[in-house]
């Protein structure tokens, strides 16, 4: 068996995947072990992967609720959770 380094490999699943074989065929007609060449596809698809992906979160648009208790419409724009729970203990007291 031909020693490659990792670039040789990358080059060589380039090549399979361009050539329409599946990879199977493509490591016969090429004399390469199917199975090696399965282990090398995927250490080379891990390797890539990226280990950490940022998240960014994006500021919520202004949250409207409205509140109605005995006839009377309260609007709450950009209140907490916190806050209104408690206003509506207050009111339910």
């Amino acid at each position: 068996m031909a020693r490659r380094t990792q670039e040789q490999w990358r080059q060589l699943i380039e090549e399979q995947q361009a050539s329409g074989l599946s990879a199977s065929t493509f490591c016969r007609e090429r004399q390469i072990n199917a199975k090696y060449f399965s282990l090398r596809k995927q250490k080379l698809k891990q390797s890539s992967a990226p280990a950490f992906i940022q998240a960014k979160v994006a500021p919520s648009t202004s949250s409207k609720s409205c509140l109605h208790y005995k006839g009377v419409e309260l609007l709450l724009n950009d209140c907490s959770p916190v806050w209104t729970a408690q206003l509506l203990r207050e009111l339910c007291a």
